[in-house]
């Protein structure tokens, strides 16, 4: 995944988040810079155990595609 999605690519609420050390959580937001015109970082409801949301940028994301979590 790449921090400068084209317009066409979705991320979508719910989405499973893949990082390089594995399954991180589900999608529960985005944070998006209008200065760069680009996705920076996704916010993740954690898995494995951990509570609340986490943000991740995006560099270390490797999967967050449609489907359930």
């Amino acid at each position: 995944m790449t921090a400068d999605l084209p317009p066409d690519v979705g991320v979508h609420l719910g989405s499973p988040v893949v990082c390089r050390d594995g399954r991180a959580g589900a999608v529960a937001g985005v944070v998006y810079s209008p200065r760069r015109r680009a996705l920076t970082h996704l916010v993740v409801r954690a898995a494995r155990g951990l509570e609340g949301d986490v943000v991740v940028p995006v560099e270390v994301v490797e999967e967050a595609e449609a489907g359930p979590a």
